[in-house]
């Protein structure tokens, strides 16, 4: 007796909890439990608009104010966030839900807002956010494409999907893949899907193919990120789980067997499952990054559900691994609720054991029941107890009165359409739609039931609404009143009218149809279409809708249509684009190789309706049967015009849907039709087949493929004609064929340069973009294109283009004179002369890092090799722009800009340091540690600059840690030849100063990095001789009068300078006179390396005549300065007449015409001024100084440096001083020269003193 006394006080205490009209609710759908109604009501939600666009959250009564219900709203709020892109955290959004309707001033009449406040700053103080910022959907919404409001057809059909958006929702439906069981133990294999639902009748076919291309995307969307956040990843899983649940209590319910709630865990309290009712409205800001929806200064309602399916398929064994570990799962699972339940208060998560099996993961879950008796015994009796209080509420609470009907339809359609909700029919109508199942039932009672089957003007009756609406209470209080399930749209006129069952299936009302298919509905019914509800359901892709009709009846998964085209459910989904249908119909064995009365398969369907999202499944499903490019292509060759477009549009959409879709156009024999399309006079097959060539055209096959069937000439046609678009996207197709030899020129010869000059003049900004583009192509490493181009005037109108506001028409246009300046001297120069380069130096300075990089890139093709230009760029302030591209992020972007800076330094050493000095040695040492080779030759060749005779620079450039990673460089196996040259060059010029001046603290620090052991290596090592001689000149350098160094080579490398006797033999001319430079390195100053070489046999006199004979002014010199160096050691001429003969030419080379030779010249006379004694006698005698002195007038910088410095280490001697002295002294301002050429180079102090004196005491020229 107390134990019923104690259950009948736990169910009056459950329903005094419960709202009003939720009881009411509650009572009209039979039950206040799932587990006890008699109609087993599942969990769902739907998201119900009302009039002042809140959004109303519609669960069955059951499940407000559970754990059930706070799930569903949880993911079906953030399902619709992301597709929206906007959001409210759930702390804002209630609250926010509470005080919208204040802050926005809302006219609870009309349901307009009449706050004069920017509706935008109302949302963002409420706290709404872009949900592209939250970091955890951060990265999916990067993956979406961005906006191209120039696409036309795209932002039709964005119109178009705004125009029926509120038709238009998006369910994800719950339903179990497979029921493993063995005995008691069962495998919860759960997923889910989502699709879109139409809650209209009236939507032409067309306009939903249309929005089927557009939602499908976002739906993907959806499905692939809705789990990223984690706490909806795991809200989902228990959604999956409740997904095995529903079918599975409902199923023990009806063998008499319910859960023991005695064994579960401690519920939560009733706050604590609190349920939200209802959402605020959101807004999109015209900054939010999700672009699905048109933002606007308007607020708007959610829509959308989450059902579960409670069909299942039959259940199938479990695995024998797991079977195995039954008793182990059963302890888990016991063990698992034991210490679960020792909680007296609920929690909100409980850990759970993982258990292995084969490389898998379980949770394991235990559930004990009871056995429910439903007559007698009355057990359990909390249940009973629930349905006698039930049985006590209902006449109490229903009928509902008048005033809170009113007030429920005042709540969700405004006090206006409230007042015509008086009259019973359209009450009725309404609540039906709602789902006011207790409304609908109070308003029924005062109706017969023959007044219920009236149909309104639109030929629907109330039952047609319940079913589109997913509402199968209403059906089934319908049903009871004995309504006919299989009646007709316009019953008494027409006996071919849809069918709730129709309807049902259209409008993915999954719910409906059941509770429709329970109550016997005919699935077969044919309708004014010749449709079936299968066919209803493949085309609007309801794939949980099509499972239910076809277990009914397998039949129907080839069910013709009775309409002219004779299309089975596969083919439909195919024509409306319905991939998911496509995919279910085909795991049920329907035929995918059918064809309609019209002989159009799948692909032929898809295609011509456009959808390429079956195309893509088909392609990557890879079927024999379903050829799909093949198909594609057979279509452009088709005499239809339909064909050949449907067929170009698709593959200008397949193009570029993958990386590799080119071959199989290629390959299928595409590319050919295509050209063949371009020939046609019609202006949409044209602008489509090019745009195909344009996406595949970036891949040599193709190109060849395109030169192969004589596109140029179809091509430059079409640069000719009316439409923009084919202009801009035959340029393309032209710069693609200019990339095939001789096809530049052909194109010049068939009128191609004129053709793309005349597009110049045109005001669409792509069709300029892409014919300059296409000029850059034609002109590149072509002089007679180059020449033609700059002929043709369109010098000017590219120079006017750099001034643009695009972009990418500055970026293409400097390139583009890039190309034509590129090796042209003429060209450079024009350009330069018509302005370009303040221009392109602003571009330069622009922030758009493809801008700068193309400005350098035309800087660096007017500056190469054409001082005139070099010095206009530079007093253009162009160094500045070009070095902050050194700071940039980007590898691409650094190697423009130092290759820019290393043209804009040309040929001369002064300016190429002071060009290596403003690039700083810092950014240099960081260029040679990156990944580029480019990069790290021009740092290794602004520190030649830099170091060359410059001991204060080498200092600077070891100080700043130049040293490791030019080692680095050497150590390297995958540095390419020119880096590696360049690396052991810097290596040696780092080690000697002036006239061979060792700089003994650079080379002990190269020593120390163990460079010399590597270069040893190297030298021995390397199979190339020019490397080989390059590591013996440096290894040589870094020796050079310094002991320490020396001592390192021997001890460490076992070094002989006998080893690169056998250079000097080599084949090729340049190794062989290195060699002897490497020697006279070597011998330089160091009679110990010059007694090695002669004891071991020395070097004979033609190792050197070929180069002192030489034609070739530098050999000479060379030649002159190895054999006065080495002439102890050349055993086949004596010393002295060596010696006298080196000297000879090289004071004649200082006369030369060419400065290059003088330079090089006096350097080395600078060398022999401070070697063995007797040589600056003999250079003296030979008329050095004469010569140098007269080199010191010369324009050439590099020359008069030179000159000065030989002269400086001569000025030690005697006769030298006196010589210098006396021109002094009969040469005004030549004093001033000396001392103002000699830069770090040395002189006698007693020249300059006797100097000084001369002057103070006024002597008179010797004249």
């Amino acid at each position: 007796m107390m134990s019923n006394i104690t259950a009948a006080r736990a169910a009056a205490t459950y329903f005094d909890k419960i709202d009003r009209y939720e009881l009411q609710e509650s009572l009209a759908y039979y039950s206040s439990d799932w587990l006890l109604s008699t109609e087993d009501t599942l969990p769902s939600i739907c998201l119900e608009a009302n009039y002042d666009c809140s959004t109303s959250c519609q669960i069955p009564p059951a499940y407000y104010d559970t754990r059930v219900g706070q799930l569903l709203t949880e993911v079906d709020y953030m399902m619709k966030s992301l597709w929206h892109g906007a959001y409210f955290p759930k702390d804002k959004r209630t609250k926010f839900a509470e005080r919208w309707r204040q802050a926005v001033n809302l006219n609870t009449t009309t349901g307009e807002p009449e706050t004069r406040r920017s509706l935008h700053l109302v949302w963002t103080e409420a706290g709404i956010q872009d949900l592209a910022k939250d970091p955890e959907f951060m990265a999916a919404y990067e993956t979406l494409p961005p906006e191209n409001k120039d696409d036309p057809f795209a932002m039709e059909e964005k119109k178009t999907f705004m125009r029926h958006v509120d038709d238009l929702a998006l369910k994800l439906t719950l339903f179990q893949k497979q029921i493993h069981q063995h005995q008691n133990i069962f495998l919860v294999d759960a997923d889910y899907h989502i699709s879109s639902i139409v809650k209209s009748d009236k939507l032409e076919f067309p306009i939903y193919e249309k929005l089927q291309r557009r939602i499908t995307s976002h739906q993907e969307f959806i499905r692939k990120f809705l789990p990223l956040k984690a706490e909806l990843h795991r809200h989902l899983v228990l959604l999956k789980f409740v997904s095995f649940m529903v079918p599975f209590l409902i199923a023990i319910k009806k063998r008499c067997k319910v859960p023991d709630v005695s064994k579960l865990l401690p519920p939560f309290t009733f706050e604590e499952c609190k349920t939200e009712r209802e959402f605020p409205p959101l807004i999109l800001r015209p900054d939010f990054t999700c672009k699905n929806f048109e933002s606007s200064e308007k607020y708007f309602h959610l829509h959308g559900g989450i059902v579960f399916d409670r069909e299942t398929g039959s259940t199938v064994p479990l695995s024998d691994s797991i079977i195995a570990e039954k008793e182990n799962l059963e302890y888990v699972a016991s063990d698992g609720y034991s210490k679960a339940s020792t909680d007296s208060v609920m929690l909100e998560s409980y850990p759970m054991k993982l258990v292995e099996i084969n490389g898998k993961s379980y949770y394991v879950l235990n559930i004990v029941l009871e056995t429910y008796y439903p007559a007698s015994p009355k057990l359990p009796l909390w249940v009973h107890a629930h349905y006698d209080e039930i049985a006590k509420l209902k006449p109490k609470r229903l009928p509902i009165p008048e005033l809170q009907i009113h007030e429920q339809f005042k709540k969700r359609y405004g006090y206006q359409k409230t007042v015509k909700l008086k009259q019973i029919p359209a009450g009725l109508h309404a609540a039906a739609v709602r789902g006011l199942v207790a409304i609908f039932y109070t308003m029924c009672r005062r109706l017969p039931p023959s007044r219920l089957t009236t149909q309104d003007s639109t030929g629907l009756s109330l039952i047609h609404y319940a079913a589109m609406y997913n509402r199968p209470q209403i059906i089934t209080m319908l049903m009871v009143m004995g309504f006919d399930i299989n009646v007709r749209r316009f019953n008494n006129i027409s006996s071919q009218g849809v069918t709730p069952l129709h309807l049902a299936a259209r409008c993915g009302a999954l719910e409906s149809l059941a509770c429709l298919i329970s109550y016997k509905a005919d699935v077969s019914s044919i309708d004014s279409h010749g449709w079936s509800p299968v066919h209803y359901a493949a085309y609007f892709n309801h794939v949980d809708c099509l499972l239910h009709l076809i277990h009914k009846d397998t039949k129907l998964v080839q069910l013709q249509s009775k309409d002219e085209t004779l299309s089975t459910p596969i083919l439909l989904s195919a024509s409306s684009g319905a991939l998911d249908a496509v995919k279910c119909l085909i795991e049920l064995n329907a035929d995918y190789t059918v064809t309609n009365n019209h002989d159009n398969g799948m692909i032929q369907l898809a295609s011509l309706h456009f959808h390429t999202n079956i195309l893509e499944y088909f392609i990557e499903w890879n079927n024999k049967d379903l050829p799909v490019w093949d198909i594609l292509v057979g279509m452009l060759k088709s005499e239809h015009l339909e064909r050949q477009k449907s067929a170009v549009k698709c593959l200008e959409v397949l193009s570029v849907a993958k990386d590799n879709h080119w071959k199989s156009i290629l390959y299928a024999g595409g590319v050919p039709a295509l050209v063949t399309l371009l020939k046609t006079d019609d202006e949409d097959l044209q602008g489509c087949a090019a745009s195909v060539l344009c996406n595949i055209g970036s891949h040599e096959e193709v190109r060849l493929e395109v030169s192969a069937a004589d596109a140029v000439v179809v091509v430059i046609k079409l640069l000719n004609s009316p439409v923009a678009m084919i202009h801009s996207r035959s340029a393309v197709i032209i710069g693609d064929l200019g990339c095939v030899s001789n096809n530049q020129e052909k194109i010049a010869e068939e009128g191609g340069i004129e053709a793309l000059v005349g597009l110049l003049n045109s005001d669409v900004e792509h069709v300029l973009v892409n014919a300059v583009n296409a000029l850059r192509v034609v002109a590149d490493g072509s002089k007679s294109n180059q020449k033609a181009i700059a002929e043709s005037g369109a010098l000017d109108i590219l120079i006017s283009l750099l001034s643009t506001r695009s972009k990418k028409l500055q970026a293409n246009t400097a390139a583009c004179l890039s190309s034509l300046a590129k090796c042209h001297h003429d060209n450079q120069d024009l350009i330069v002369a018509k302005g370009a380069v303040k221009s392109l130096v602003t571009l330069a300075r622009s922030k758009s890092s493809v801008c700068q990089v193309k400005a350098a890139s035309a800087l660096e093709a007017l500056a190469e090799k054409n001082p005139e230009a070099q010095k206009i760029i530079d007093e253009a302030d162009a160094p500045k722009p070009l070095i902050r591209l050194l700071k940039m992020w980007s590898i691409e972007v650094k190697e423009q800009g130092a290759g820019a800076l290393w043209a804009l330094a040309g040929s001369v050493r002064s300016h190429q340091q002071r060009i290596a000095s403003m690039i700083g040695i810092n950014i240099l040492v960081d260029m040679l540690m990156l990944k580029s080779e480019r990069l790290q030759y021009i740092a290794g060749s602004a520190m030649i600059a830099l170091a060359t005779e410059n001991i204060e620079n080498q200092n600077k450039i070891v100080a700043g840690g130049g040293v490791l990673p030019l080692v680095r460089l050497l150590r390297a196996g995958k540095s390419s030849q020119k880096v590696l040259l360049m690396v052991i060059r810097v290596l040696g010029i780092l080690c000697v100063g002036v006239a061979h001046q060792s700089n003994k603290s650079t080379q002990v620090e190269i020593a120390n990095a163990e460079a010399l052991v590597t270069l040893v290596q190297l030298l021995r090592s390397s199979k190339v001789p020019l490397i080989q001689v390059e590591t013996a000149i440096t290894i040589g350098k870094i020796a050079l009068n310094n002991n320490q160094t020396q001592k390192v080579l021997a001890e460490q490398t076992r070094f002989r300078v006998i080893d690169i006797l056998h250079l000097l033999k080599d084949e090729e001319e340049e190794v062989r006179l290195k060699a002897g430079r490497a020697l006279s390195i070597f011998g330089y100053n160091n009679t110990s390396q010059q007694y090695a070489i002669k004891n071991a046999g020395g070097v004979k006199l033609a190792s050197f005549e070929e180069f002192l004979e030489s034609s070739t002014q530098l050999y000479r010199a060379h030649a002159a300065f190895q054999i006065i160096v080495l002439a102890r050691v050349i055993v086949d001429c004596d010393q002295v007449t060596l010696t006298a003969r080196g000297v000879q030419l090289l004071v004649s080379l200082l006369a030369s015409d060419e400065d290059h030779t003088k330079i090089l010249a006096a350097s080395l006379t600078a060398s022999l001024g401070h070697t063995r004694a007797g040589i600056p006698a003999a250079l003296i005698t030979a008329g050095a100084v004469k010569a140098l002195l007269q080199n010191l007038f010369n324009a050439n910088e590099e020359v008069r440096s030179s000159a000065a410095v030989a002269l400086g280490y001569l000025s030690f001697d005697r006769t030298a001083e006196r010589l210098m002295l006396v021109a002094c002294r009969n040469t005004p301002g030549l004093f001033d020269a000396l001392l103002r050429n000699l830069g770090s180079g040395k002189i006698a102090m007693v020249f300059v003193d006797d100097w000084n004196q001369t002057k103070n005491v006024g002597l008179p020229s010797e004249r």
